[in-house]
């Protein structure tokens, strides 16, 4: 397929790329979409590249054994566990496992206990490689969290309720090495709400290479306000469930960095020297130092202290400031090799790669392109470059390895949506790819020719299925809004569209700040069965979104919410000029921060939009919490106008249109207060409301009948309304 091109059309789309259609009797329902009758296979489960690089191992189907393969010939070369014949094993399955770089030791995972989005809790077990033989990972009684093999796998540390403890496998021996972890208020290695949420980070304890520390950041969450949840369950009484929840402006945990001695078991705390205060996304050893990462509380300032673990002494090592933020998705992705560090930042106007020396000394850029770099992989043995970027157009994702004369070579499709799982040494790669015309394939590829050596899955029996459906295609174009912004967009439209009809549209977006919704890959949703309903179905990135530069992203900065409802409603209008589509029926669905802005645009669109439905919505960013908000806002204090200008509060005295807000009444991430506080306001503004609460469901409003009840109700509301 060619590379998706943009053009203006009549001021205001681009001719829609031509795209494969499935064409066969059936109609996709609500039903089997949400039930994954049109879900993709992946490569396996539990795919993990072993520490030589030459090999990697999936879990078998049964999940009752892990199976070794080389990455050479993509062929089985052994099975390193196997339920049946593991000594004293009285399990026939797992959930996952970690192996020990040493092949010696692995830790397999049973009873998987979901916390929170990212974190798990499980029944953990050791397996001896060289004996055969199962044993209860842990001593003391309790659920384990994090399990973390030292690099030279002698030892496991793990954390269970809030203290972290070390099974020394050489003597079986479990050492406790803290003794004050507490719910709710002490945490050690593990992190509070607010980092796993935010900072995508559910563990902070990291080995150093020989095994002989241990580093860990300490939690104290005492002070941090809480907020409870009523669980409602079956029985008579409800349950209350109490977290901590920091709020925007609001304190959170007080962090300390602890550096814990193997061998004579005494724990030090680190200074840093730092005075305001911060946070510490990540650790990481290399050679003989611990790195720390920190970002102060605006999140405008990243630095990395070099540290000494025998002296204790912190020295700054790297510093990157922006003027409005950082993304922390940078920081996650800052890669160490033998010259230093390679890191991206934005200060050009794109996401770019820029060398760093052994001294954390900028060096200067090593990519110029005009795309911003999507995700950066590393560095291979001979000094190629590995990273993902946003080209041709945003919508596509091609992997890019560039050697240190700048000299580039693709090792994926060059449009359509790529994404890469490395071995150890970047030697292999598991190459994925989908795009809007082709159903996820994955292969093992060698990175120095991006030769094929197997393929893994191609989905052949999704395509088979989609054979016998009328699959609408999906159209990709480039809106213009009356301000002469382009916007990256595509269409739907029912199989059987007539452009001699005008038809009503549901727009569905995300909006949130560096999110992107229109890409050129894979789907099939609700949106595919709400076409085949005789709708047009629109998705737009309007400003604020991300891989369209600095400016186009960070435009938002202070003022979340504005600039996102003005492109949604912009981009309605300009919709509703086309001569296939009616003007007066349009909607609008989102799903949080896409729920949020669903509430302002219809808040302030002036009745632009005729209904619209806003799932699990925030209704004020002070409701909401630090990290996240505060990145984009800072604090209340700091931008009063800013937090109510974009409170929908504000606004609701402008709402037109019939609403619908969904809700899960546990949701952890957004607080059903946010509702609230959003019903009582329309009250007072006299605007009628429907609302959808769904029981105990968390933010995702999922499990057992949830989604096809909810998505089955989204599509009625449109049908009746537009």
């Amino acid at each position: 397929m060619n590379r998706l091109k943009y053009f203006l059309l009549a001021a205001l789309l681009s001719s829609p790329v031509c795209v494969a259609q499935t064409t066969g009797a059936k109609t996709p329902t609500i039903k089997e979409i949400t039930t994954g009758a049109f879900a993709a296979r992946s490569a396996g489960n539990g795919f993990r590249s072993t520490a030589d690089g030459k090999h990697y191992t999936i879990l078998s189907e049964d999940h009752g054994a892990i199976v070794r393969y080389s990455y050479e010939t993509a062929k089985v070369v052994d099975t390193l566990f196997n339920c049946k014949t593991a000594r004293e094993c009285d399990f026939e399955s797992i959930d996952d496992y970690r192996i020990s770089d040493n092949g010696h030791h692995i830790v397999l995972l049973r009873e998987t206990k979901p916390i929170y989005r990212r974190s798990r809790s499980y029944t953990a077990y050791h397996y001896d490689v060289r004996r055969n033989m199962v044993k209860p990972l842990a001593t003391t009684k309790g659920q384990v969290r994090i399990p973390t093999l030292s690099p030279n796998g002698r030892m496991c540390a793990y954390v269970i309720d809030n203290d972290i403890y070390i099974k020394k496998f050489d003597y079986d021996t479990e050492v406790r090495v803290t003794t004050d972890g507490k719910i709710n208020a002490i945490l050690n290695g593990v992190t509070d709400w607010v980092y796993e949420e935010e900072l995508y980070t559910i563990g902070l304890m990291e080995w150093s290479r020989d095994g002989a520390f241990l580093a860990f950041v300490r939690s104290d969450e005492s002070a941090v306000k809480t907020f409870d949840m009523t669980i409602f369950g079956r029985g008579n009484y409800p349950l209350n469930y109490v977290y901590k929840y920091p709020k925007a402006g609001e304190k959170n945990s007080d962090i300390s960095l602890k550096l814990y001695n193997v061998d004579n078991r005494d724990t030090k705390e680190i200074k840093l020297p730092e005075k305001a205060e911060y946070y510490i996304p990540r650790l990481d050893f290399r050679g003989d130092a611990l790195y720390v990462f920190t970002l102060n509380r605006h999140q405008s300032i990243f630095k990395v202290y070099s540290v000494n673990p025998k002296s204790f002494v912190a020295k700054l090592w790297l510093q990157d400031k922006d003027e409005k933020y950082i993304d922390t998705e940078w920081v996650r992705q800052l890669t160490f090799d033998n010259e230093g560090a390679l890191y991206v930042n934005e200060s050009d106007g794109t996401a770019q790669v820029y060398r760093y020396g052994k001294n954390g000394t900028l060096v200067g850029k090593v990519t110029k392109g005009k795309s911003d770099v999507a995700q950066l992989y590393g560095v291979t043995a001979s000094g190629e470059l590995i990273y993902s970027l946003a080209s041709p157009t945003p919508a596509d994702r091609v992997i890019i390895a560039q050697d240190k004369k700048g000299k580039q070579r693709f090792l994926s499709p060059k449009d359509g949506v790529s994404s890469v799982v490395f071995s150890k040494d970047m030697s292999y790669y598991l190459l994925a790819h989908s795009s809007a015309t082709e159903v996820p394939r994955y292969e093992i590829r060698r990175t120095r020719d991006a030769k094929v050596v197997k393929l893994l899955e191609d989905n052949s029996k999704l395509s088979a299925t989609l054979a016998q459906y009328k699959m609408p295609k999906k159209e990709f174009m480039t809106l213009k809004i009356a301000d002469g912004t382009e916007l990256s967009a595509w269409m739907i439209k029912p199989s059987n569209f007539d452009p001699s009809k005008r038809y009503p549209v549901v727009m569905t977006q995300y909006s949130g700040p560096g999110s992107q919704e229109v890409k050129n890959e894979y789907e099939a949703d609700w949106t595919t069965a709400m076409a085949e309903e005789g709708f047009i179905v629109v998705c737009v990135d309007g400003r604020g979104t991300g891989f369209r530069g600095r400016e186009f992203k960070k435009c938002t900065y202070l003022n979340l919410g504005i600039t996102e409802s003005n492109d949604q409603i912009a981009a309605a209008k300009a919709l509703g000029k086309l001569s296939y589509i009616d003007g007066s029926r349009i909607g609008i669905f989102g799903w949080s921060f896409g729920g949020y802005n669903v509430l302002m645009c219809m808040s302030r669109g002036n009745g632009t939009f005729r209904a619209g439905v806003a799932v699990a919505p925030p209704s004020d960013w002070r409701l909401y919490d630090t990290i996240y908000t505060e990145r984009y806002m800072r604090t209340p204090n700091e931008n009063p106008e800013g937090y109510r200008q974009t409170s929908v509060l504000s606004h609701v005295d402008g709402l037109q249109g019939k609403l619908l807000i969904v809700h899960g009444t546990a949701d952890d991430n957004v607080h059903i207060q946010n509702i609230m506080h959003l019903t009582e306001a329309l009250i007072a503004a006299d605007k009628d409301y429907d609302m959808m609460v769904y029981t105990d469901k968390d933010h995702g409003i999922r499990g057992g009948n949830t989604r096809n009840h909810l998505f089955r109700k989204v599509i009625s509301y449109f049908k009746t309304h537009l």
